[in-house]
């Protein structure tokens, strides 16, 4: 049985704006999926419908096996969703909110206990856990954010751009406690722009646009179609003075250079279907640079390219 389950879903505001139409989505268990499009797209309409916050006009989601519509008070302890923006908790402290959700929860007293004390080592947060919410950064509003999340250990588990406005350490300590939940049997569906960072952590991708899913694979999939169709690029850092002799090499094996000289970088695209010998290339590349990076087509290309083609169908 899927963990989460939508057919045909279709959604209708009152003054005749449609948000999503004839969706169709599933996630197993312990999967990581990324939802992506552009903005007004329809993607936290989505996830609100998902998380039984947004009536349906048609269709039906199921979270595993149980109908959102028909079941709204069941879904909510099947689901746990982090919004882009916290709001409600500004008189509470940081452990407070977080007693507060727990409580409505119905968890445990001990259990809970325990749980905010992992929650809150793990994101490294105990020097905040006193303060009044309304007096937090950004940055840690929205960690209160991701830890509300997180807390229930809920079967699927939606987050709205969970990274963002996080320093480095704190992105890298919040997913790890994303992959730490999904190796326990949660589900995690993510919703974000920033897919040059989530193309190291998901399983599968989802791309929609005016409220249609356009695009849908596993990531896998895609990287290796993407290295044969597209080609790969070669990204060097030459040696200090040595940029003319890498953008010669360059030249002579009929690369296209596409980015020459930002921070000190020069990237190049490669043809596939040109017959070369690359091990030779990178032999004569090693002795004039610094570092040599291989990369297959980025997620990032696909989504532009995916979201370019629909928007010429409906031209």
């Amino acid at each position: 049985m899927p963990v989460l389950e939508v057919q045909n879903l279709y959604k209708r505001y009152r003054n005749g704006k449609v948000a999503n139409r004839n969706i169709n989505l599933s996630m197993d268990n312990s999967e990581l999926l990324l939802l992506m499009g552009p903005n007004g797209a329809g993607k936290t309409t989505l996830v609100r419908q998902i998380s039984g916050l947004i009536t349906i006009t048609s269709g039906f989601i199921k979270v595993c096996g149980i109908d959102v519509s028909k079941n709204p008070k069941r879904i909510k302890e099947m689901i746990a969703y982090k919004p882009q923006t916290l709001s409600g908790l500004s008189e509470l402290t940081f452990y407070e909110a977080l007693l507060f959700f727990g409580q409505l929860r119905k968890f445990e007293k001990s259990l809970l206990a325990n749980r905010i004390e992992e929650i809150v080592n793990s994101l490294k947060l105990s020097k905040i856990v006193d303060v009044r919410v309304d007096r937090l950064s950004g940055g840690y509003r929205q960690l209160l954010a991701v830890a509300l999340a997180l807390l229930p250990e809920t079967p699927l588990i939606v987050l709205d751009e969970p990274s963002a406005g996080l320093d480095p350490e704190h992105r890298y300590l919040v997913w790890n406690q994303i992959h730490k939940l999904q190796k326990k049997g949660c589900s995690i569906l993510i919703t974000s722009h920033n897919l040059e960072e989530l193309e190291s952590h998901i399983d599968r991708f989802a791309i929609i646009v005016d409220g249609e899913i356009v695009k849908e694979g596993y990531l896998q999939e895609f990287i290796e179609k993407s290295s044969t169709k597209r080609g790969f690029s070669i990204q060097v850092r030459p040696l200090y003075g040595k940029e003319n002799e890498v953008r010669k090499i360059f030249n002579q094996w009929d690369f296209f250079v596409e980015n020459d000289g930002q921070d000190r970088w020069i990237t190049a695209k490669i043809d596939t279907s040109k017959n070369l010998n690359l091990e030779k290339c990178i032999l004569e590349l090693s002795s004039i640079t610094k570092k040599i990076e291989i990369k297959s087509g980025s997620l990032e290309e696909y989504y532009i390219e995916a979201v370019q083609e629909s928007e010429k169908h409906e031209d």
